[in-house]
């Protein structure tokens, strides 16, 4: 699930209401979600996303009052592991503590002098296909919920790395390093690494309150502060946004939000110099494209599962009565020939692409393209041995799915479109498919 483009449309939707942004940026042992899961709540009620399977979601809606009314965010520490029902768990049996970030947020954040939210800046980067950071300062008290004396709130903090030097001819090289630590460690394909180590972290920080000045450096005045709405870095080198004490031109910042990128985590921490604390840094991906080729009836059921998947899905067929929006409301429609759109638009090499066209010219022709120039996903609808008629006389590439489609002995559209998307999800993911 792509949350943070998800939460950048559900924000958009609230318009100028007051929301509050639920973030989780630590998990020790199992729970429902990952570190990066994200919950939006809006000033009228309105909640969009899920961070659990339903144990926290009511208090957060309370939290996220305290936090829109306070305007500073809040840390809290769920502890899930007792299977009491006297106990925050409630009888889950999750056997995991979640740490929740909220803060307050709002579409119009930064938005000054008639200019653009900060919001809609980061919105505008991802449709260009740009990746983007979010960082800034880690604040609010560090609260614990949950049975016993277990759950005191007061766990490790993330241990920093030490600062990595800029390699010589690099593009901070001559600037100053800066450490890096990730709340928890990930595996090649981004996931959490639940084995245990330093990175089972909870994210407590010391708590705020009016007139007490924390160790990132900033006082409050009348019991508020404008920390403003973070900073946001793109990957093509836009920067926009500010705050509290973070510099745009700050040679060790830049290098580190770089270094950050490289890494291609969802959610991590870096020190700040001089013991000042720790910042907090999310990655905003663009959503994956997904080129269906064929528009026909059995692939409306494909299509809504994929964008509800969080698939940028863009439909290609020259009948415009089929390749229209009553038909496919969640994707860009392009009613060309699959030649003539091949010819004006080269398969980006990270794109996913479904040939379903039905024409078995037309599918000749598409699968040829895609041989030429592989893209990171390619399928086709039917069986293995019209496949290999397709390509004949090469034989059928290894990395062409077909018969497309996770093997769950589907039949019918809508079952043929779950197969389908389940296997497209796995490989995004890093999954592989099994053998049998």
């Amino acid at each position: 699930m792509n949350d943070r483009c998800r939460m950048l449309r559900a924000l958009k939707a609230q318009g100028r209401q007051r929301c509050a942004m639920a973030t989780v940026i630590a998990v020790e042992g199992s729970a429902y979600r990952h570190a990066g899961a994200k919950m939006l709540i809006a000033e009228d009620g309105t909640a969009h996303g899920v961070i659990s399977a339903g144990c926290l979601e009511e208090d957060l809606r309370h939290r996220a009052v305290e936090v829109m009314a306070a305007g500073r965010p809040l840390s809290l520490t769920y502890d899930l592991r007792a299977e009491d029902d006297l106990s925050w768990g409630r009888g889950a049996g999750c056997n995991g503590r979640v740490t929740v970030y909220v803060e307050p947020c709002a579409w119009t954040d930064g938005a000054e002098g008639g200019g653009a939210s900060v919001w809609a800046r980061a919105a505008a980067c991802l449709e260009r296909g740009a990746q983007v950071v979010h960082a800034r300062r880690l604040r609010g008290g560090g609260e614990a919920i949950g049975a016993g004396d277990e759950a005191s709130g007061t766990g490790p903090r993330p241990r920093p790395e030490a600062p990595p030097r800029p390699e010589e001819g690099s593009r901070w090289a001559g600037r100053q390093g800066g450490g890096e630590a990730a709340l928890l460690p990930e595996d090649e394909h981004g996931r959490e690494d639940r084995r245990g180590g330093a990175g089972e972290a909870e994210a407590a920080v010391q708590p705020e309150r009016a007139g007490y000045r924390d160790d990132g450096g900033d006082s409050w005045r009348g019991g508020e502060r404008d920390d403003g709405p973070g900073l946001f870095y793109a990957e093509d080198g836009e920067m926009f946004g500010r705050a509290a004490g973070l510099e745009a031109p700050d040679g060790w910042l830049l290098a580190a939000l770089d270094r950050f990128l490289a890494r291609g985590a969802a959610i991590g921490t870096v020190p700040l110099p001089a013991g000042e604390g720790m910042l907090l840094l999310e990655l905003y991906r663009p959503p994956e494209r997904l080129i269906v080729f064929g528009a026909g009836p059995d692939t409306e059921p494909l299509v809504r599962l994929a964008a509800a998947a969080d698939f940028a899905v863009t439909v290609v067929d020259p009948r415009e009565a089929r390749c229209s929006a009553a038909h496919y409301p969640d994707a860009r429609l392009v009613a060309l020939h699959p030649e003539t759109y091949l010819a004006r638009h080269p398969i980006p090499a990270d794109a996913f692409v479904l040939v379903m066209t039905h024409g078995f010219a037309q599918d000749r022709e598409i699968v040829r393209r895609l041989m030429a120039a592989p893209p990171r996903y390619a399928g086709v609808l039917g069986a293995r041995g019209r496949t290999e008629r397709l390509v004949a006389p090469d034989p059928v590439p290894g990395w062409l799915r077909a018969p497309v489609g996770a093997d769950i002995g589907a039949e019918g559209p809508e079952e043929i479109a779950v197969s389908i998307v389940a296997e497209l999800i796995g490989h995004r993911s890093g999954r592989r498919r099994r053998r049998t």
